[in-house]
Formats: structure tokens, C-alpha cells, sequence
């Protein structure tokens, strides 16, 4: 969700698009690091929005949102649980979330997509096991989660902690996974960012392979099964 500090006048994402386009260079934004969520969302809205702001990374979300509540630097791109207490304060205000659909957790914030069409990134939570895991029990694990996240408690539950519940098939997650691999490639060639070669991890997306088809063929086998997508946020 793409949040600013009240001293800011925008009222809505043109509003400080256009703030930002009148000011090139002189606003400057708070992220928990380089080549995080982030930064590459920010990224992202330069690109979509012609502007050009100043990063200020930090060694941590929480020095960033110190410095975003008193002003220091006044934008920020934070998730819906993360920034919600601050913004039903008054302390920040929201302009847009990042999310394909309006947010349950902020009635009245409408989408950066409904302003700039295909914008959607989010950070989010999935369910992966080890490589090589009998395709049985990964239906039967799938299910099992599945039927967990929707019983009633726990939808109240993710809505409470500003938690958007997704669902989906393994396959579904795969493709996501490829499809946020290839976004945030994007935005971090965009951003000059460059990517690290590393295994394979059970809990996070990789960037797509650049090897020949064969090879990547042969490096499926080594990827973490997709069970869910769990949530959004």
C-alpha cells in the first residue's frame, strides 16, 4: 500500500504523481533495504507514473517507519497490516494499495491499478514442501491446508491482520511464482539491481531460469513443490 506522511498536500495517487512530476527529485521515499518488496514497488510506480523520487534504504522496516511518521521521509510503500494502525490514526495517509482488488481491511482506498492499469504487487505468503515429495501427498497436504483456511475462524482471523485469503491449486501457485519471478526481474533490471545466482529454497520464488530448455527441464526436479498460495498483504 502505497502510504505518505500528512505534511505531503496529495490527496490520491495523481495527486502526488503530480506532485512528484512538478518536484523531480526532491521527494524521497523509505524502504527496509535495497531490492526489497519495497523498493521494487516504488520502482515500479516511477515507471508507470514518469517520475523520479530519492531512495532512502534502511537496514530494516522498522528505522524506516520512524522516519516516515515524523516526515523525515515522507513515502512509503508498506503492507496493509503493517501501515493500518498508523493510517486509522491519522498518522500516515493511503493513497493506493497494490493489490488487483480493492482491500477488505481498508474500505475506501482504491487500487493503483485503477490508475495505472496491470499495477499489481504485493508481498505474500505461500506453502512449499521439499523436492521429490510423492505427488499423492502433495493433493493430500493441499487439501488439508485448504480446508484449514476455510473455516470461518481463520478468514476472520487473516481479514483482522489485514490478510487477503487466495487459495489456488499447486499449479496456480506455480504459475504465480513465475509470473512474480518475471515482474520483479523487471523491476530490478529497471532498478539496475542485480540478481544473485543461489539453490533453490523451500520458502521463496526464484527468478527465472535463463538456462537452455533442457537444462531448465533438469532443474524443475530440484524446485520446492508448490502447494497454495496462502494470502496477501
Amino acid at each position: 500500500m502505497l502510504v505518505i506522511h500528512p505534511s505531503l498536500p496529495a490527496k490520491s495517487a495523481p495527486e502526488f504523481v503530480a506532485l512528484a512530476t512538478k518536484n523531480p527529485g526532491q521527494l524521497s521515499y523509505a524502504t527496509s533495504g535495497v531490492g526489497g518488496i519495497q523498493h521494487l514497488a516504488m520502482v515500479l510506480l516511477e515507471s508507470r507514473g514518469g517520475i523520479r523520487l530519492t531512495h532512502v534504504p534502511y537496514k530494516g522496516g522498522a528505522s524506516a517507519t520512524v522516519d516516515i511518521l515524523s516526515g523525515q521521509v515522507p513515502v512509503n510503500f508498506n503492507s496493509v497490516l503493517g501501515a493500518l494502525p498508523f493510517v486509522q490514526a491519522g498518522k500516515l495517509r493511503a493513497l493506493g494499495v497494490t493489490t488487483a482488488q480493492p482491500s477488505a481491511a481498508m474500505p475506501g482506498v482504491p487500487t493503483l491499478a485503477s490508475t495505472y492499469p496491470g499495477f499489481e504487487l504485493t508481498s505474500w505468503l505461500a506453502l512449499y514442501a521439499p523436492p521429490g515429495l510423492p505427488a499423492a501427498l502433495v493433493e493430500q497436504l493441499h487439501r488439508d491446508v485448504t480446508a484449514a483456511l476455510n473455516v470461518p475462524e481463520s478468514k476472520w482471523r487473516l481479514n483482522d491482520l489485514g490478510l487477503e485469503l487466495v487459495g489456488g491449486s499447486p499449479a496456480d501457485l506455480r504459475a504465480y511464482t513465475r509470473a512474480e519471478s518475471v515482474l520483479l526481474g523487471e523491476s530490478m533490471a529497471t532498478a539496475g539491481i542485480e540478481k544473485e545466482s543461489r539453490p533453490a529454497s523451500v520458502t521463496g520464488a526464484r527468478l527465472r531460469s535463463q538456462s537452455p530448455p533442457d537444462q531448465e527441464r533438469k532443474n524443475e526436479r530440484c524446485y520446492p513443490h508448490a502447494l497454495t498460495v496462502l494470502c496477501l498483504h
